[in-house]
């Protein structure tokens, strides 16, 4: 499996070549917020992993009570020409919709993110948000990206499998000051090209 991580601001200044030199693969990078929030750190971290030769992923920590279609555009007019970086909706805040009412919501951002990328976004969830909401009934058919820190992943209702696995919140690399989200990919690189889109 190929290795990875997912950052913030959070992070601060990362140095990118001592992460590719530790042995990262891809980094998934915030990118927006809300209808309106920009993570201050993510066009620096794009240059930095394009220079080093990670593959880099922008993603959307979605807000339900805002409007998904002016969020999708938000974030597409951030992150500019989607080719080559993975594509993630980070579903973690219910806000006050429950069930089909966020799950309709969410699907209005990947569709419209995923008709302008020509590939179908992650969908970032625990399982147990995604089993609280039914999200596997709505957006099973979206590759997932699962936070779950066990010695296997557990997978929430409807999905058979998983793309990415954010398996620890407190991992180190090279590069990075303090703790980082460790990911793997659950493929080969071939694989990992064709969800980017390479």
């Amino acid at each position: 499996m190929i290795r990875g991580i997912d950052v913030s601001h959070y992070q601060g200044v990362i140095d990118w070549p001592h992460v590719r030199a530790s042995g990262v693969g891809f980094a998934l990078l915030k990118a927006t917020q809300g209808a309106t929030g920009t993570d201050p750190t993510f066009h620096r971290n794009l240059d930095g992993c394009r220079a080093t030769g990670i593959i880099p992923g922008a993603y959307h920590f979605f807000t339900p009570t805002q409007d998904a279609r002016a969020q999708a555009d938000h974030f597409l007019a951030t992150i500019g020409d989607p080719a080559g970086i993975l594509l993630a909706l980070d579903c973690e805040d219910g806000g006050t919709l429950k069930g089909s009412d966020y799950c309709e919501s969410a699907i209005v951002w990947l569709s419209v993110v995923g008709t302008a990328a020509g590939r179908k976004p992650l969908v970032y969830c625990s399982p147990s948000f995604a089993d609280e909401r039914g999200l596997g009934r709505f957006l099973n058919g979206f590759p997932l990206w699962i936070a779950s820190y066990r010695m296997r992943p557990k997978m929430p209702a409807g999905w058979q499998g998983w793309a990415i696995w954010q398996y620890s919140s407190g991992g180190r690399v090279n590069g990075i000051e303090g703790d980082v989200d460790m990911d793997r990919f659950n493929g080969d690189c071939v694989a990992l090209n064709a969800i980017v889109g390479r």
